[in-house]
C-alpha cells in the first residue's frame, strides 16, 4: 500500500500502482473491518474509535482515487456501533454531570459529537459541562497592616492587573479545562 502511495504521490496517473494500492487497500479495509466486529462484541467505544479511524483511511484512498468495494452491511454495522457508543458515552457524561465530574463529562461529550453529531442535547449538556467546570475566582482586597499609605490598593490593583492578563475569554474559548492558575 505504501508504496503504490509514493508511486502515486510521483505520478498520480500510473494506473499498475492504481491496481497495487486498490488491492492492498481492499485487503486492509477487510482486515479492519474484521478487527473491528470483534472489537464490538467486548467494548463499543474503542470499535467506534477504529471505526473513525477507518473512515479517515478510506478518506485518504479516496485523494487517490483508489476504491474499495461497498459493504451495504459493515456500513449499517459501523453505524450502529458509533450510535452505540455515542449513547454509552453520553449516559457516563450525564452521570459523571449529576455526581461532579464537570471536566469529564465535556470530554465524553465531545466524543459523543464525533461518533454521531447532533446526538440527543449533547452539544447543551456539554455548555452545562464546561460552565461547571470553569473555574471561578474571587480577588478579595488586601489588609493593610503596615504604616505604608496606599499599599493594600496597590496590591490589589496589580493582583487584578496580573490576573486579568492570565485569564482571558479567549483562553478559556480555545482550551477551557488546560488552563492552570
Amino acid at each position: 500500500y505504501e508504496k503504490a502511495a509514493r508511486s502515486l504521490d510521483k505520478e498520480p496517473g500510473n494506473e499498475r500502482a492504481l491496481r497495487a494500492m486498490t488491492a492492498a487497500a481492499t485487503a486492509l479495509v477487510d482486515q479492519r473491518k474484521s478487527e473491528i466486529r470483534s472489537l464490538a462484541a467486548s467494548d463499543t467505544v474503542a470499535a467506534a474509535w477504529r471505526v473513525l479511524n477507518l473512515e479517515e483511511f478510506r478518506d485518504e484512498l479516496s485523494r487517490y482515487h483508489a476504491g474499495v468495494p461497498a459493504d451495504i452491511d459493515f456500513d449499517r454495522k459501523q453505524r450502529e456501533i458509533r450510535e452505540g457508543a455515542a449513547g454509552i458515552l453520553y449516559r457516563r457524561a450525564r452521570a459523571d454531570l449529576s455526581t461532579g465530574f464537570p471536566k469529564r463529562a465535556h470530554d465524553q461529550l465531545e466524543d459523543v459529537g464525533q461518533f454521531v453529531p447532533g446526538y440527543k442535547d449533547a452539544a447543551t449538556r456539554m455548555r452545562q459541562a464546561y460552565d461547571e467546570a470553569r473555574p471561578r475566582i474571587a480577588l478579595l482586597p488586601f489588609a493593610n497592616q503596615t504604616d505604608i499609605p496606599g499599599l493594600s490598593k496597590e496590591l490589589t490593583d496589580q493582583g487584578y492587573a496580573k490576573l486579568s492578563r492570565q485569564v482571558s475569554a479567549a483562553e478559556y474559548v480555545l482550551n477551557p479545562f488546560e488552563r492552570a492558575i
